[in-house]
């Protein structure tokens, strides 16, 4: 069985999604995205007939439900099991440097996407940063405001969330055409600034 590589910003991250179906899939929707694909599109280019692949998934929509399904399952387990190793702003750095990684594939222009053809899945993301991602930069915010770290004027609840979305910008192929930009370094810079915002000699 093969498995999904995600060419992330920081490291590559291999999912195992089950089975080769979802496997080879997912290459596919990174590669073409989501709208232009149909089962016969899957079919040739996995190897796998469409007899085969309707007797596990009845059409398209199913194989993306598996998919997304895998995926928040296994980033939700992962920032919630994401512990402090160093400094308060090591941690900040690992949070966001995980955020970049994600945004890497939950790109804003697979958002687009989403919204056309799966609102239920964006339900999903939108989920995934209010209740997992965004307290997990809240209790950052907080602990190194709390030990000094970070400047008291701090609101941890509207920084946090203008925090992901900057972020997330880095990835807008609009404001930032690949062509043009190294990813890595917008990525580097935004995270460096959000850290002098944060501590108290730079707010």
């Amino acid at each position: 069985m093969s498995e999904a590589t995600y060419k992330y910003i920081y490291k590559d991250f291999v999912i195992d999604f089950g089975d080769e179906i979802l496997n080879q899939s997912v290459e596919i929707f990174k590669k073409h995205g989501i709208l232009e694909i149909d089962l016969d599109d899957i079919a040739r280019e996995t190897g796998i007939s469409k007899h085969d692949i309707t007797e596990h998934y009845e059409n398209k929509k199913a194989i993306i439900d598996a998919l997304s399904d895998k995926f928040f399952e296994i980033h939700n387990d992962w920032y919630r099991t994401l512990k402090r190793e160093g400094s308060i702003d090591d941690e900040f750095t690992e949070i966001m440097r995980y955020c970049s990684d994600v945004f890497n594939i939950f790109s804003p222009d697979i958002i687009n996407e989403v919204r056309q053809c799966c609102p239920d899945i964006l339900d999903k993301y939108i989920d995934h940063k209010e209740n997992v991602v965004l307290p997990k930069i809240s209790k950052n915010i907080k602990d190194g405001v709390k030990s000094g770290v970070y400047s008291k004027k701090i609101n941890a609840t509207i920084n946090s969330k203008i925090y992901v979305e900057q972020l997330q910008q880095a990835f807008d192929t609009i404001i930032f055409p690949n062509s043009n930009h190294d990813r890595l370094e917008i990525v580097k810079i935004i995270i460096r600034n959000q850290l002098y915002g944060l501590r108290k000699n730079g707010y």
